[in-house]
């Protein structure tokens, strides 16, 4: 909380979405790039995504690498073993 309170008061949300990011605080850590961090704002996305994968969540890491912008490589990167998901996926895209 220490550094929280540090981090705000300083203005470095760069530094505090880094903090939310390592100590599992998705929510914490998108809210913050979306409103002070912008720049950070796909990486955030990105770094997300790849934890819902991790943790087993494909739908929303799809969705999560789509707000990225990384989505033509990583959703077929995260089907490739489940052929059927991902040529419904790439039909549904048209991309």
């Amino acid at each position: 909380e220490d550094a929280e309170k540090l981090y705000k008061c300083c203005q470095r949300y760069d530094l505090l979405n880094n903090f939310y990011q390592a100590s599992g605080q998705w929510q914490q850590a998108l809210e913050t790039a979306e409103t002070h961090d912008r720049i950070h704002l796909r990486t955030t996305y990105y770094n997300y995504a790849k934890y819902l994968e991790s943790i087993g969540d494909k739908t929303l890491a799809l969705t999560y690498y789509e707000h990225s912008d990384t989505h033509r490589v990583e959703v077929p990167r995260m089907l490739q073993d489940d052929t059927s998901s991902l040529e419904i996926y790439v039909n549904k895209m048209k991309d």
